[in-house]
């Protein structure tokens, strides 16, 4: 079972109710809220500790890459303007967990212009 973020709160912050552990909170200052942090399993009194999207130029092409996340489902959203998102049409951008020891990469089509990638994550 998930750890909730009520216990995530209460483990990370020795408190159910301190304001460092709101979930809107970023008590590092690293520019991402305590839900975020639950979310992607960081630590959030740690702002070198993050979870990002990568996008890496190789000989074959572009790849998108994101450090996988057990009992979480990440699914990522494409837009070619910055204001309408849609789900990703790669075939493995199926929003299953991940095994956080093996990242996941999903290669880009050659011939996508202009697209921006962003990540959906929620709890499983």
């Amino acid at each position: 079972m998930p750890q909730t973020y009520q216990e995530w709160r209460l483990a990370q912050f020795l408190s159910s109710s301190s304001p460092e552990g709101e979930p809107g909170a970023d008590p590092d200052k690293d520019g991402k809220t305590n839900e975020f942090e639950w979310l992607t399993k960081t630590d959030p009194r740690d702002g070198t500790d993050c979870w990002s999207l990568g996008l890496d130029s190789t000989p074959s092409g572009m790849e998108v890459s994101y450090e996988g996340l057990s009992d979480r489902s990440v699914r990522i959203l494409q837009s070619g303007d910055l204001q309408n998102w849609s789900p990703w049409g790669h075939p493995d951008n199926d929003g299953l967990p991940r095994n956080p020891a093996l990242p996941a990469v999903l290669t880009i089509t050659p011939g996508l212009h202009r697209q921006y990638f962003r990540a959906e994550i929620e709890p499983r």
